[in-house]
């Protein structure tokens, strides 16, 4: 089931070849749908964190097994979030959906 808002994560690397003195860069990206959760109080006090900083997402991706890696980033909201923390949740061992814990 398909809940939340459209969204795309995406995270530019830039390699440098020494030998040529050329930088190339390459875009991945994780599209499907995300929303806004609570996150774990607990979890959040022992990080030290605010969660009003730190929002948390619930994400499914449009193809399972694609979840975004640390430090991508997304407009949710309005805003452009970074990704820092990614919990999967995969029932047959293929994540399907994952809480992702972002900051501001």
């Amino acid at each position: 089931m398909r809940k939340g808002a459209a969204v795309t994560f995406s995270k530019t690397v830039v390699a440098y070849d020494a030998a040529t003195d050329t930088s190339t860069s390459s875009t991945s990206t994780v599209a499907g749908f995300a929303m806004r959760i609570q996150g774990d109080p607990d979890e959040y006090a022992r990080l030290g964190l605010i969660q009003s900083e730190h929002p948390m997402l619930s994400f499914e991706p449009t193809t399972p097994g694609q979840l975004p890696p640390l430090g991508a980033t997304v407009v949710f909201g309005g805003e452009t979030l970074t990704v820092e923390d990614v919990n999967p949740c995969a029932m047959d061992g293929t994540p399907t959906s994952a809480h992702i814990r972002c900051s501001r």
